[in-house]
């Protein structure tokens, strides 16, 4: 599928407009799951296959499914789930607090996991009461866009990250998965932990903060 998205765009083949759509939408969906490697989780490939249906049926645009089933993507990778193993109801919290803008494509991840696993997990909004002032200055929606798709590209990388493609791992994941603008500059020098709940984490000490990040 990449490879058809990859003739479409450089004009080698030419479909209709509908089929170009479903072609050039589903190739980006499929370099997502690289950075699963040869290993996507399956639960991943059946909720694809459920919104591909349901495009379908409802005549939808193709990149309907693709707006939908990334922030999937970002969700299993962050926390290292594989296989058929499902968020647990903390993670999805956390996540939603992360990622707000989020919530529509969560409710229809949720409400496919309650209905085909017989689990009872719930989408919290935030309370818009509830004050978030944080102390340091965020990273906007804008901006956080574009380190997702760097944060990306490094890890569909094949061969193992340099020294200087780690400094940018961590940059561009604390800038992306936690809103944090950190001086690259000092990166040199933080520390890096395991993550004792979560094997495919690693927590990187800045300063006086922790951030828990996709292991390299």
């Amino acid at each position: 599928m990449p490879v058809l998205g990859w003739l479409l765009k450089t004009h080698q083949i030419c479909v209709d407009d509908t089929t170009e759509q479903i072609i050039i939408s589903q190739a980006a969906i499929q370099e997502m799951f690289v950075a699963f490697d040869d290993d996507p989780p399956c639960i991943l490939q059946e909720y694809l296959y459920f919104l591909n249906e349901r495009q379908k049926r409802r005549q939808s645009k193709p990149s309907s499914v693709r707006t939908t089933f990334q922030p999937m993507i970002s969700l299993y990778y962050y926390y290292g789930l594989h296989g058929s193993q499902t968020p647990s109801q903390a993670q999805i919290d956390r996540y939603l607090i992360m990622n707000k803008g989020q919530i529509s494509a969560m409710v229809c991840f949720v409400q496919y996991l309650n209905n085909h696993y017989q689990l009872n997990l719930v989408c919290k909004r935030v309370s818009k009461q509830e004050p978030v002032r944080p102390a340091y200055k965020i990273v906007g929606d804008k901006d956080r866009q574009k380190f997702e798709r760097r944060f990306i590209a490094l890890a569909m990388l094949t061969d193992p990250l340099n020294d200087k493609e780690k400094i940018q791992w961590i940059n561009y994941g604390i800038r992306y998965f936690h809103r944090f603008f950190v001086s690259i500059k000092t990166l040199s020098d933080v520390d890096i932990k395991p993550c004792k709940e979560y094997q495919n984490l690693m927590l990187v000490q800045y300063d006086n903060k922790q951030f828990a990040l996709p292991k390299f």
